[in-house]
């Protein structure tokens, strides 16, 4: 791994705290879910509103969602991917293996590259999203935590003659500082491509800093540590100028540029094609792998069944993930990620819907007598 960058000499701050959140009503200090990490027990400690995402319990707002939201989308917020898990490949065949397997270029990273890709199975829908990593011996594989396990029952599914072992990699921590001037926060980020990572001393916390272009919707920089400095290195980052964000805001700009949450927005329901943003992780030079066949015929065809939208529906509508959106008596959608931060009465959600009543201006029906009206989106390019 390369050396650490020498940053600037920039005079001792104090160190940074965490919040106290003063639960509302007399509400009790512990909030729910329960903590699933030391972070998550040092947010809940300080009475910090938790929800649950992917298996893991992380912060919902720390100040307020509107200047979280603004701290992305202008300047540098800290953001907490405590359900973000890991899982190794060794052996001489693994990157040819993993190569085979997912849409991105594995096969030709080199050690300190990375990609984000996805695994499909044999019809090309989605099991997960994941970043690869080249290691010297390894790769690493991040997924959502509660996705780790489907996605190497997939590998180890195809894996016949191939030297290759999957074992999971416990006791890590992600947390990302995302925003305009995210690398003024770590610029030992700053000279990498995309991607591309290196281990580095952050402030006497070690940790592994990696390139992130717009995986969330947001360029910035993933800092992934051991689960036990993840508190240290939260505040380090504080300290250096990103502002704490919640799930709320990261939600807000996810959805208002339209990426998807894995399992939630676009999963085994869906084809690649379905989502522009998921398209960019499709390298069409890199030749066959598990589902490519359907994915290619889709693109060169040039018509999926089905994309992901914006819609708007009322601040107070149901937003259950899952719900049906309706045109008459037919069910033609499914609604994804609402964002909680309203405007002007309204909320912008994710949701997969029909080509035919995809177009923007278009009402759809929700469940107990809503609307929800489709605004448009971004559209896969086709060949």
């Amino acid at each position: 791994t390369s050396p650490p960058r020498c940053a600037m000499a920039r005079p001792a701050p104090r160190p940074y705290a965490l919040p106290l959140a003063a639960p509302p009503d007399g509400a009790p200090a512990m909030p729910s879910p329960n903590p699933t990490s030391p972070l998550a027990r040092a947010f809940a400690e300080s009475a910090m509103p938790l929800t649950e995402r992917g298996g893991a319990a992380v912060p919902e707002a720390i100040i307020d969602p509107r200047l979280e939201r603004a701290a992305l989308e202008t300047a540098a917020g800290l953001v907490d991917l405590g359900f973000l898990g890991h899982f190794t490949a060794v052996g001489r065949h693994r990157q040819r293996f993993v190569h085979n397997m997912t849409t991105c270029q594995v096969k030709a990273l080199t050690p300190g590259q990375g990609r984000f890709g996805l695994l499909v199975e044999q019809k090309g829908h989605v099991v997960a999203q994941l970043v690869v990593e080249a290691e010297a011996d390894a790769l690493r594989v991040e997924v959502m935590r509660e996705k780790a396990e489907a996605a190497m029952a997939q590998l180890v599914k195809y894996r016949v003659a191939d030297d290759v072992r999957f074992a999971e990699l416990p006791g890590l921590h992600v947390l990302a500082v995302l925003g305009p001037t995210a690398l003024d926060v770590v610029p030992e980020a700053e000279d990498l491509d995309d991607y591309a990572f290196r281990d580095v001393d952050l402030d006497g916390v070690p940790a592994r800093v990696r390139r992130n272009p717009a995986r969330l919707g947001i360029a910035g920089v993933d800092v992934t540590i051991a689960e036990d400095d993840a508190q240290r290195a939260y505040g380090a980052l504080a300290t250096r100028g990103a502002l704490p964000c919640g799930q709320a805001a990261l939600d807000a700009v996810r959805v208002a540029s339209e990426w998807p949450w894995d399992g939630v927005d676009i999963g085994l329901d869906n084809l690649p094609l379905e989502s522009a943003r998921l398209y960019a992780t499709v390298d069409w030079d890199k030749g066959c792998y598990i589902g490519q066949e359907v994915i290619a015929m889709t693109h060169y065809r040039g018509r999926p069944n089905k994309l992901l939208r914006r819609v708007t529906i009322a601040a107070d509508a149901p937003d259950a993930a899952g719900a049906t959106l309706t045109a008459g008596d037919k069910a033609v959608g499914v609604l994804g990620t609402a964002s909680p931060v309203a405007v002007g009465g309204e909320r912008t959600a994710l949701a997969v819907i029909k080509r035919k009543h995809a177009e923007a201006g278009t009402i759809l029906g929700l469940p107990g007598g809503g609307t929800a009206r489709v605004e448009g989106g971004l559209d896969a390019p086709s060949a």
